[in-house]
C-alpha cells in the first residue's frame, strides 16, 4: 500500500476514535447506525489493504480518468471557489 493511501486512512479512523472516546469517557450513546458505520469503515480498510484487489482499483481509477477527459469535467464551481 502506498504511503499516501495509508496516511489518508487516518481521516477515516479519527471519527471512530472520537465517537468511541465520547461513549467510553462521557457516556454518550451509540446507535445501531453508528455501529454499522464502523463496520463499513472496517470493511473499507480490508478492501483497501487487500493486494488482490489492487488491479481492480487501478482499472477503476483509469476508467474514471478516461471519463473525466472524455466529458471535460473540471471539478465544477465548488473546486474553483475553493470550498
Amino acid at each position: 500500500m502506498a504511503g499516501a493511501t495509508r496516511l489518508s486512512l487516518v481521516f477515516y479512523v479519527s471519527p471512530v476514535v472520537a465517537t468511541l472516546g465520547g461513549w467510553l469517557l462521557l457516556g454518550e450513546s451509540l446507535s445501531a447506525m453508528t455501529v454499522a458505520d464502523f463496520g463499513v469503515i472496517v470493511v473499507g480498510f480490508g478492501i483497501i489493504g487487500a493486494p488482490e484487489l489492487a488491479p481492480l482499483a487501478r482499472r477503476s481509477r483509469h476508467r474514471l480518468r478516461a471519463w473525466v477527459r472524455e466529458h471535460g469535467y473540471d471539478g465544477g464551481d465548488v473546486l474553483r471557489s475553493g470550498h
